[in-house]
């Protein structure tokens, strides 16, 4: 096994696909000496300006993407994660927009520059999730995840006509109910919503059958009346009323009782198991429509057993008539009257006729209270079907993101089989978003949805028989199914962290930088990632110098690029302008590529961290494999005294290699 000779630690073993010369790099002999502090590996070489690239944003049409690369080429990027505009925002935007002639543009100037398009970022206007939340109404709709999958499906489309790569997309899955159950890794740490001092929001329960959303605020009261009747039902309703809200529920939430209880309502019905507390909130939601139903049905159980017993009776009386038929007197038959004005008398009737009709009388009121009764019932098994088919917000909107990542990872794949000239898998990257804006945003959800994904993928590649063993099937899983660090989406998290009392701005800082470190580490044993955008902030949405801010850009980046070991794109959100890129650079002093040998070499391992070297050497080197030579001043591959271009004649500069500039 080759070791560091500097550490005398193994080296990572290189993806298969990524052994190749465009991505490795061997390292020259002194170059560890131009880091300040432990430098970090990417892809198996130690890291250099080459590794780090920036986003490229097209912000018009086709042509202006096609601009933009070359501007980031100049600049000096070797790498770039492009991201097209929204489609649908006028003619010639989007991805599709981007003809095949244009594609093949991008796909040559890039290998031709030596560039590597680590993949495509879906525009946030088109995708915001995988589970089909729409989070301004607070709904689930199938209509909405598929149109989100038709864009990121685009997306693979796009990559397989590029390079290949991680197709971006934004992680706001569904709303986040309990920010207390946030595992923060034993961090003395809680977040709550901006805004809030509570740990909770509004609770969503979902119907599985009809996928309909309703949400619960967190502050909502449930009437919860408890209705009883003496056996007689001549005594009034006893009626108790208690007022619990949901969070007072969750305290006091037990399955074992719950199960008790739904089935001592439900005894003649279907049993439920194991009830959770959806099912739980739903109970308590419908509890006053039960306990009326169970009310309705305690008077019309007397009720019928009662007209049993009356129609029973004048069956008797009745048959017992037929033998004597007796005619009622004048004065009998006026005393009828009165007890039973509505008995229509024609003349004189015998007894057995008048027990005949009371006896059909009694088999009426009895049909009708046995609908009423039948209809109660049904009333009551649609209620329980409704609780036995409840689910939370989260647990159906994390089985339909699952179930999405799947089913676009196995588009990815068959893409990248289809294509052998891509360079890189296709994969899917979801980049954590805001944390206000749902799960998916804290690392642990990130990680719970990828393993999950993972897991799903491995399962149906085993069962298709398209893989061997569970190795190779789990081997092509995490190839296709990764995700995006955003190191400033995650340095957010700091504007919800609740405050210390009597704790200083720089312990609160401290504290959070601890808590950002450890879930990187913990996440990045998943070899989860598959890109990085690099950008520092502070705790709003903002894309500040490395350094300026006050998120542990450093230490995050080298732990995620030395723990994973398929492709990783690491790229500066630099589409602002200006020099971003070149002082991501020089934030990590990271050296340039060089010769491996003689005076050039030597020149380059003194001087040429990006702390002395111009953006103009930066830019024009991505065109040209020009040589560096020791000069009197700073090393340049342009034949001239000055530094920068724009301060020399045009006509004068020409590269080593003898060709001219442009």
């Amino acid at each position: 096994m080759k070791t560091d000779p500097f550490t005398n630690k193994p080296l990572r073993n290189l993806h298969p696909l990524i052994k190749n010369k465009k991505f490795e790099y061997e390292p020259l002999i002194d170059e560890r000496k131009l880091y300040d502090g432990e430098p970090f590996f990417h892809h198996g070489h130690l890291a250099t300006t080459k590794d780090i690239g920036k986003t490229v944003v097209d912000h018009g049409a086709e042509k202006n993407m096609i601009s933009a690369i070359e501007n980031a080429a100049k600049q000096g990027a070797r790498s770039i994660e492009l991201t097209p505009n929204a489609s649908g925002q006028a003619p010639g935007q989007g991805i599709e927009s981007i003809g095949t002639e244009h594609r093949k543009q991008i796909s040559d100037f890039t290998k031709l520059n030596k560039m590597c398009v680590t993949g495509v970022h879906v525009n946030p206007s088109q995708v915001g999730n995988l589970s089909g939340f729409n989070p301004q109404d607070k709904t689930f709709s199938e209509k909405y995840r598929n149109y989100q999958l038709s864009e990121i499906k685009k997306g693979i489309d796009f990559n397989s006509d590029i390079q290949g790569g991680g197709v971006v997309f934004h992680t706001n899955e569904f709303a986040r109910h309990n920010w207390s159950e946030l595992d923060n890794l034993g961090n003395d740490i809680e977040f709550v919503p901006q805004g809030q001092d509570k740990q909770n929001s509004d609770f969503i329960i979902v119907d599985k059958r009809t996928e309909q959303a309703q949400t619960v605020p967190q502050n909502y009261e449930f009437n919860d009346i408890d209705i009883k009747r003496s056996n007689d039902f001549k005594q009034p309703f006893e009626v108790k009323i208690e007022k619990k809200n949901w969070n007072e529920l969750k305290k006091d939430f037990n399955q074992k009782e719950l199960e008790k209880e739904l089935n001592k309502k439900f005894q003649n019905e279907e049993k439920i198991i194991d009830p959770s507390f959806s099912q739980s909130i739903l109970f308590n939601l419908k509890k006053n429509e039960i306990n009326t139903i169970n009310s309705q049905l305690e008077y019309t159980e007397f009720k019928l057993k009662q007209l049993s017993t009356q129609k029973n009776e004048f069956k008797k009386l009745h048959e017992a008539n037929l033998q004597v038929e007796t005619k009622l007197t004048k004065e009998e038959n006026k005393r009828m009257k009165k007890i039973y004005p509505d008995l229509e008398f024609l003349g004189e009737i015998s007894e057995s006729e008048y027990y005949n009709y009371k006896l059909k009388e009694a088999t009426v009121m009895l049909s009708d209270t046995e609908q009423k009764y039948g209809e109660s019932h049904i009333q009551k098994k649609r209620i329980f079907e409704d609780i036995n088919n409840v689910k939370s917000g989260e647990e159906f909107g994390f089985e339909k993101s699952v179930n999405s990542l799947v089913d676009l990872a196995k588009y990815a794949k068959k893409k990248t089989d289809e294509n052998k000239n891509i360079e890189k898998p296709i994969f899917l990257a979801p980049e954590n978003i805001f944390p206000d804006n749902g799960f998916g945003a804290h690392p642990q959800e990130m990680k719970k949805l990828i393993i999950a994904a993972r897991q799903k993928f491995t399962n149906e590649l085993l069962k298709s028989g398209k893989c061997k063993n569970y190795k190779e099937a789990f081997k092509k899983a995490k190839q296709h199914i990764r995700s995006t660090f955003d190191t400033q989406h995650m340095g957010m998290w700091f504007a919800n962290m609740k405050d210390k009392p009597n704790e200083t701005s720089k312990q609160k800082i401290k504290r959070f930088k601890k808590w950002y470190i450890d879930q990187v580490k913990d996440t990045s044993k998943e070899d989860m990632y598959g890109g990085m955008h690099i950008v520092d902030g502070f705790t709003g949405h903002t894309h500040v110098d490395l350094g300026q801010g006050i998120h542990p850009i450093k230490e995050a980046v080298k732990i995620i690029s030395n723990n994973t070991e398929g492709f990783l794109a690491l790229n500066s959100e630099a589409y602002e302008g200006g020099d971003m890129l070149e002082k991501v650079w020089d934030f990590f002093a990271m050296p340039m590529r060089a010769p491996k040998t003689g005076i050039e070499a030597d020149a380059f391992a003194k001087s040429a961290s990006m702390s002395t070297i111009d953006s103009a050497f930066a830019g024009i080197q991505m065109h040209n494999d020009a040589k560096i030579v020791k000069t009197n001043s700073t090393p340049t591959m342009y034949n001239s005294s000055k530094s920068h271009p724009q301060e020399t004649d045009m006509n004068q500069i020409q590269n080593w290699d003898g060709l001219p500039l442009e």
